[in-house]
């Protein structure tokens, strides 16, 4: 076999191998090629297309209720800055409460 050593001493090959640097394309998928794609491409693809359609379905459910949460929350910041010591009291509470239940519900440790 006539292989021309490079000074590197890597032998100039026509295919790729762990050493070689440079990438070749996957060309089997792209438009006008002449193989139809395998059963298993075909399959990924409905897979695909089947949780972009699941993703759409979600979307078009969930706007509306975040339109909602948007305006409630827009609603509660016009609260705080009508009533800022009254939204720091209850955070407080709200604060000290949630701190209570986490000490209660914690497991005991052994020392």
């Amino acid at each position: 076999m006539n292989q021309t050593l490079h000074p590197n001493g890597v032998a100039d090959v026509p295919w790729p191998t762990s050493d070689y640097s440079t990438r070749v394309p996957d060309t089997s998928m792209l438009p006008g090629t002449q193989h139809a794609p395998p059963a298993a491409v075909q399959a990924l693809n409905r897979a695909v297309q089947g949780a972009h359609d699941a993703v759409d379905r979600f979307s078009d459910s969930t706007t509306p209720r975040v339109r909602q949460l948007s305006a409630r929350v827009d609603g509660l910041r016009d609260t705080v800055r009508r009533n800022p010591l009254v939204a720091l009291a209850a955070a407080l509470a709200l604060g000290a409460a949630v701190a209570g239940i986490a000490r209660r519900t914690r497991p005991a440790t052994r020392r």
